[in-house]
């Protein structure tokens, strides 16, 4: 079976951590860049901005610790910077309009609601090919025995260029699940009566057949939970 570092699996972009790492031990910057933007064109950003799944899954972490992985991917964006290899310049063009462009995901992080609250249009980009293994139809939830994964089975059988608006999703019987799953670990949170009563009903009563609907549906309910009013669109719209 195929099989591969659990940092890069971790990792949203599917980034090769190891070989990055071997190019910063080794003090090759400028290769170690490289790799990173390969898979990933903001790589100083990334170095951090990064939620650092990777690090979540490095094997060092069970012994004398993870591996720092976001900073060594801001430190080789950041030698190519003082090395004069990466240079920013501002926009000429000014506008009044702040707007993010990003794949929907399943249930995503905090930091993608921070996003979407810090711009005055949220624009879903799934026009975009759908990955598997990936952040768009799973995700994990902390239980008293460990992290546990939600994955919404989709169909991908033969359907290799399919982009993440075209997805759909395989059968029903996992949102019944999931919702036991989240309803036997949070029950007992101080707001899970409140919360139940906006997401239960999306879980039991809800019947997704694409995978965009289904997490346009969950992210505008988290917004609405935390008071974020920005106007939320499909790339597909425009």
């Amino acid at each position: 079976a195929y099989t591969t570092a659990p940092c890069i699996e971790a990792c949203p972009s599917k980034i090769d951590v190891p070989k990055y790492i071997d190019g910063v031990k080794g003090g090759k910057f400028d290769f170690a860049l490289g790799v990173i933007l390969e898979k990933y064109s903001m790589a100083a950003t990334c170095g951090r901005v990064c939620v650092r799944f990777c690090e979540d899954a490095c094997r060092r972490a069970g012994a004398e610790g993870a591996v720092g992985i976001r900073m060594l991917k801001r430190y080789a964006a950041d030698q190519a910077m003082v090395q004069g290899r990466i240079k920013f310049a501002p926009s000429k063009e000014r506008h009044d309009k702040r707007v993010a462009i990003v794949q929907s995901n399943y249930i995503p992080w905090k930091g993608y609601f921070d996003l979407i609250a810090s711009v005055d249009e949220f624009i879903l980009y799934d026009d975009v090919q759908f990955t598997r293994r990936d952040w768009r139809n799973r995700n994990r939830i902390k239980t008293p025995q460990g992290v546990h994964w939600l994955t919404v089975p989709v169909k991908v059988k033969g359907r290799f260029l399919q982009s993440i608006r075209e997805t759909e999703i395989d059968g029903d019987a996992w949102a019944a699940h999931h919702w036991q799953v989240l309803a036997q670990n949070y029950r007992k949170a101080s707001c899970f009566k409140q919360m139940a009563a906006v997401f239960e009903p999306l879980f039991l009563e809800g019947r997704y057949t694409h995978l965009s609907v289904l997490n346009r549906a969950l992210i505008e309910a988290v917004c609405g939970v935390l008071g974020i009013e920005t106007r939320i669109s499909d790339s597909s719209s425009y």
